[in-house]
């Protein structure tokens, strides 16, 4: 009896058990879908003004803006936004606002108001935006008085930007960190590249800063570091300023700066570095024909050279002879280092180890298109100027595997047509140096192509996208690594090593 009874109980609950699909599987959770916007153009949809497609968009997405001129606008959303064409994609503003992280920017004319009330075009205060490939003016006025401010974020970068023509100020940096200056032309301002602190690591890295400073009562600079640490000045082009850079503590101590592997040219004065600047570094420079002094300090514990044998700065106004070799320069035999040191004008810091010798070229200028179609030639143009006023030659790399080969010789400053015919679609780096008449050779200077645009191709009936061609990101899209160029650089027809 108690056999039957188990057995009705078993038979009861398997009945009761609800089966599972053998077919059955676990679903999985939806991916995000990024969509593209269009501003301009004639597709259906698209939007007539920046603003109104930021407004519709949500973050991650992509909006492609047509040739065309548009108002200003703010961001306040992960998104990226893409001019058709640098020069003919413009935007007309009062005040540009990029207050989120991670917003991406490129391609666009950016041109101040005429009747602008505010101090800057371009206001930055998200972490890891990203600015590149950018004309950045003022109107026709002069207005507003100043180009781009970033206030109060991290991991910023403005990259192949020409910021040109603010009265007052191209770049203001404000209580930043670990913000990038790349690649960019900023010039005829009164402050080129401003920091104002506290702010540490700021890099401005391959830049040309010119005709900045000029003012009858007090002359500023092409760079001015003021409260600010740990920032470093690197392989620039510094020319044709009131002062190349100037370290001032106006706000507090400013300290730990390195300024290496300049080109430091017919400015009036080139480095100045004031009370309360303290243990900043500058070596691997070229000081050439300042009208004024090459150099001033009258600050704390400064540097002026990296040791022996790796050297210090190349000084035009340097008299002394190389006969002798050695960390003390006691042995005979010349080693491309002056037998006596260089002396700075001020508190009487030495450089000790004056590189003598020639000089090598300035890494050229690019400029041409930045996107366009497989099969159709396209003209760059490239120019060099070499601080000796020696005759240059260049070289391109195309990025698919073909190059110009060596070209010129050609006057120094003088500028060049070159084409080239891209036969497949991709984005290549074209990359570009000189070389002058002795052999020496300049860093190298890069610019991105895209053949074709990965966004439409028509102006008309844009399909939305279940990604865009430019992801948001948490890193800022270029960073130079660092410690390629400070560790080996060429300079003055020799290798010094950190």
């Amino acid at each position: 009896m108690k056999k039957i009874i188990i057995l009705v109980i078993i038979v009861s609950f398997l009945l009761n058990i609800t089966p599972i699909p053998i077919s059955a599987s676990v679903k999985e959770p939806s991916l995000p879908i990024y969509r593209t916007l269009y501003v301009g153009g004639t597709g259906p949809g698209n939007y007539s003004n920046i603003q109104a497609a930021i407004d519709a968009a949500s973050n991650g997405d992509t909006i492609f803006v047509y040739n065309g001129v548009y108002s200003g606008f703010t961001v306040n959303k992960i998104l990226t936004i893409i001019g058709e064409s640098r020069e003919e994609t413009v935007v007309i503003a009062i005040e540009i606002g990029l207050f989120s992280t991670g917003i991406n920017l490129t391609n666009f004319t950016l041109k101040g108001n005429f009747y602008n009330s505010v101090d800057k075009l371009l206001d930055i205060r998200g972490n890891y935006c990203n600015i590149s490939y950018c004309n950045i003016v003022p109107a026709s006025n002069n207005m507003p008085l100043n180009g781009i401010k970033i206030g109060w974020c991290s991991n910023s970068t403005i990259s192949n930007c020409d910021i040109i023509g603010f009265p007052y100020w191209a770049i203001t940096c404000m209580d930043v960190a670990n913000c990038y200056i790349e690649n960019c032309t900023i010039g005829n301002s009164y402050r080129g590249v401003y920091t104002m602190g506290p702010n540490e690591h700021v890099y401005v890295i391959n830049c040309e800063i010119y005709n900045c400073g000029w003012d009858d009562y007090i002359p500023s600079g092409g760079i001015f570091l003021d409260c600010s640490d740990y920032n470093h000045i690197i392989n620039c082009d510094i020319h044709d300023n009131a002062i190349g850079i100037k370290a001032q503590s106006l706000h507090g101590y400013n300290g730990h700066n390195e300024f290496i592997s300049n080109n430091f040219s017919y400015n009036e004065y080139g480095v100045q570095i004031y009370g309360g600047c303290h243990n900043n570094y500058v070596y691997h420079n070229n000081f050439v024909m300042s009208s004024g002094q090459n150099a001033y300090d009258v600050g704390n514990n400064n540097i002026w050279d990296n040791g022996y044998p790796s050297g210090g700065n190349h000084w035009s106004d340097y008299d002394g002879v190389d006969e002798y070799s050695g960390e003390y320069q006691n042995i005979t035999g010349s080693d491309g280092i002056g037998d006596t040191p260089y002396t700075i004008p001020g508190q009487g810091y030495q450089d000790r180890y004056p590189i003598m010798g020639n000089v090598r070229p300035h890494p050229p200028n690019i400029s041409g298109p930045t996107s366009g179609k497989p099969g159709v030639s396209y003209d760059y143009y490239l120019s060099s100027t070499d601080p000796d006023s020696d005759d240059v030659y260049y070289y391109v790399d195309w990025g698919d595997n073909t190059n110009s080969g060596w070209l010129g010789l050609y006057s120094s400053g003088a500028m060049i047509t070159v084409s080239h015919t891209w036969d497949q679609k991709g984005t290549y780096t074209i990359k570009a140096k000189a070389k002058d008449s002795y052999g020496y050779e300049s860093e190298w200077t890069t610019l991105a192509v895209t053949m074709p645009l990965d966004l439409p191709s028509s102006r008309s009936n844009p399909t939305p996208q279940t990604q865009p061609s430019i992801q948001p990101s948490s890193e800022p899209i270029s960073k130079t690594t660092i410690q390629t160029i400070i560790g080996s650089t060429t300079l003055l027809g020799k290798t010094t090593s950190k």
